[in-house]
Order: structure tokens, then C-alpha cells, then sequence
């Protein structure tokens, strides 16, 4: 993962506070310590995960244009997809933000 990409999930997770989406970024990887490794987290899990305002899950999943989704990224999200998580999938800041101000704009409708 390169600065191109910790840049749009820092600006993801920013625009989700400025939202009033509760989420945080998932850490996850492997770390060598000497002979050992150390892996951090679950593999597959989107980038980002919170809560929308309505109490769904939200996964978000930030790519650079050259990133390509792993396959347990491509298994993890089908199961979050059919537990009726909302998620998204793109390497354009701007579309995120559509998708997340059309979500919260329609949640928030909904719930009044």
C-alpha cells in the first residue's frame, strides 16, 4: 500500500467524522519480528468500517487505480453483502463522498 492510498483513507475516515459516521480505519497486514510473523487482524476486511446512521454496517474498501481486490477481500465482502451491509468499493474520493452524503441524506429522511 502506497501514500497515494493511506491518503484516501485518511480523507475517507476524516468525511466519515464530518458525517457523524461512527468508523475507523481496520488494520491489518504482517509483520516480520526476526524468524517470526506476526499477523494483524483478519485478511479481508474493507478498509474502513463503521456504522451508518440507520445501524447498518458499513465497509468501505479504497483502492488506487492499479489495486486490485485480493480474494479474501472478494469472499469477505460477498458475506458482508449478503448480511445487508452497505459497501463500497472505489479509488475516487469523490465518489465516495456521493455514495456516503447520499446514504446519510437517506437514512436520516427515512428516520424522520
Amino acid at each position: 500500500m502506497g501514500a497515494e492510498e493511506n491518503k484516501l483513507k485518511r480523507q475517507v475516515t476524516e468525511l466519515c467524522g464530518r458525517l457523524f459516521i461512527p468508523a475507523t480505519r481496520h488494520q491489518s497486514g504482517q509483520l516480520r519480528v526476526g524468524a517470526r510473523t506476526i499477523y494483524m487482524g483478519d485478511a479481508g476486511w474493507p478498509d474502513i468500517i463503521g456504522v451508518l446512521p440507520d445501524g447498518r454496517f458499513l465497509g468501505i474498501e479504497t483502492k488506487t487505480p492499479a489495486g486490485k481486490v485480493e480474494p479474501a477481500q472478494i469472499e469477505r465482502l460477498a458475506e458482508l453483502n449478503d448480511s445487508n451491509a452497505v459497501l463500497i468499493l472505489s479509488d475516487s474520493f469523490d465518489e465516495i463522498e456521493r455514495e456516503l452524503n447520499a446514504l446519510v441524506v437517506g437514512t436520516r429522511a427515512a428516520q424522520a
